[in-house]
């Protein structure tokens, strides 16, 4: 208690506390202006951009703004997504990010995650530290992220002794996170808040908003151009193998600056390989005679899903070194699992005596800078709102919470404009 300048008796209120009521005021009365008892939210697509989108959005709001009716609507779900097979290091590319937002967004995933690494979450969330190299044939200026990773330093001559032909290099600890049981561990949030799923192709934004969403999340990857034309958007073809190597503890990373990312050897342990690799796509066959599923990739590999949700699959290590931008083509290349087996068992002989677990190709959507923006929408009687969230490279699990931080502030800002555009003018 303190007294104020008329000498009366008040509570002494944190600035924090302000701040959620000040919030909680706000979203209140935006939810009445809505015109209805839901504030109806669809969220589109479920890798971990949009579940983790979704859970970002539901914690910030969901208790002031009552009830949130979150949809999500997706054609996959884990363990069918790009996410699930995705190998989970947390590393940015070596450049520069295009915006000043965007190594912001990175750090605060970093962090996000560290801060989860010694909780009794970390086991459900497939967390754990990592360590390992990135490998250079002539000195590099060093990364952005140098100091937001652990324990950055050069490589000595000695070290680079072990890896013949590289002349230069660094070593680090980062954070590995295995897709599958991050989605799980999301969609198992979601699910407990009351958020529903709908596995559903959508066809485009127009259809959701005639649907009666108020609000639309658009976290479709690489897929988002068959909603809205996005010429700034590609696919960046990738292809990986899986082995079943248990020996390889350090994640190695070969680099070749003239040639652009991804397209010289890496190697990835444990948890299901690295965000420094590729997206891939799951293909999956049904027995008519039974429930059972399979996942296989062009007849080369099948992996029941057993072994898949046992979690020996997402052990493997990853292997790749492969990028092709433009490339839609789903097809396993012959001529490709030549180049990443032959670049990896150069880098690391002993994965010649590897078991071959999988082999798989998919996309990365490529964009020049992510798109993460809003968009009004209006299709005959009916508007939305719509936030974009696509275009995170090969680097989705690396930067995503950062994402889902900015997406809430997006929608935030919705809701605040809802109240101002209510708001009578002022008689001052």
């Amino acid at each position: 208690m303190r007294k104020n300048r008329r000498g009366y008796q008040q509570t002494e209120t944190s600035l924090k506390e302000k701040q959620k009521s000040a919030k909680c005021r706000l979203i209140a009365a935006a939810h009445i202006l809505l015109g209805s008892d839901t504030m109806r939210v669809v969220l589109i697509g479920a890798g971990v951009i949009g579940l983790s989108t979704a859970l970002c959005i539901y914690e910030r709001y969901h208790s002031a703004l009552q009830p949130l009716e979150l949809k999500i609507y997706a054609e996959r779900f884990t363990p069918l997504t790009t996410t699930d097979v995705a190998a989970g290091l947390w590393q940015p590319y070596l450049s520069g990010p295009s915006t000043p937002q965007e190594m912001e967004w990175n750090q605060q995933t970093f962090d996000y995650l560290l801060s989860h690494i010694h909780s009794t979450n970390a086991d459900k969330m497939g967390l754990a530290l990592v360590s390992g190299y990135n490998l250079f044939r002539e000195p590099v200026p060093d990364p952005f992220w140098k100091d937001i990773v652990l324990g950055f330093r050069k490589l000595t001559p000695r070290e680079l002794d072990v890896f013949p032909g590289y002349s230069y290099g660094w070593f680090n600890t980062s954070l590995i996170i295995e897709g599958k049981r991050y989605l799980e561990w999301l969609t198992e949030r979601l699910t407990e808040k009351g958020v529903k799923f709908f596995q559903r192709k959508v066809e485009s934004l127009e259809e959701v908003a005639r649907g009666g969403a108020d609000v639309i999340i658009n976290c479709t990857g690489v897929w988002a151009g068959a909603l809205q034309p996005d010429p700034l958007l590609q696919p960046g073809r990738g292809q990986i193998i899986k082995v079943d190597a248990p020996w390889i503890k350090h994640f190695v990373l070969t680099h070749d600056p003239k040639s652009g990312i991804y397209t010289s050897p890496y190697i990835i342990p444990g948890e299901g390989g690295a965000d420094g690799g590729d997206g891939v796509v799951v293909r999956v066959e049904r027995s008519v005679a039974s429930t059972a599923v399979t996942v296989a990739i062009e007849a080369l590999v099948t992996v029941t899903l057993a072994e898949w949700q046992c979690g020996l699959w997402m052990q493997a290590v990853t292997l790749g070194g492969i990028f092709q931008l433009g490339n839609w083509s789903e097809i396993n290349s012959s001529q490709d699992h030549d180049t990443i087996w032959k670049g990896c068992c150069r880098l690391e002989p002993t994965l010649k005596n590897a078991r071959t677990a999988g082999e798989y190709t998919g996309f990365r959507p490529v964009r020049p800078q992510i798109r993460l923006e809003r968009e009004r929408l209006r299709v005959g009687s009916a508007k939305a709102e719509v936030i974009h969230n696509y275009g995170h490279g090969g680097y989705g699990l690396t930067i995503h919470w950062g994402c889902a931080l900015e997406a809430a502030k997006l929608f935030g800002k919705i809701l605040e404009e809802k109240e101002l555009s209510w708001m009578p003018p002022s008689h001052l």
